[in-house]
């Protein structure tokens, strides 16, 4: 599996989410949960203090230019 997106929070790895999902597109999001274990609180947008603790996306190998592809459109649409 490889990386393929992180956000500072999981709202943002959800919406990637639903885009990988609608091109087909298995994934797994590690660290849903992670700021709010830190005990540090979410954090702040653009901060780097808990990018350790960020939700990130993961995707099989196999499907990573795919996914690539669906976070780059991600990104350029911002």
């Amino acid at each position: 599996m490889k990386k393929v997106f992180t956000a500072p929070e999981v709202i943002t790895c959800d919406l990637v989410g639903v885009f990988l999902k609608g091109s087909g597109i298995e994934f797994f999001i590690k660290n849903a949960q992670g700021s709010g274990l830190a005990g540090e609180g979410l954090p702040i947008l653009g901060s780097p203090n808990l990018v350790w603790a960020w939700p990130e996306i993961w995707v099989n190998d196999d499907q990573l230019d795919d996914a690539i592809v669906v976070v780059e459109n991600f990104n350029s649409d911002k």
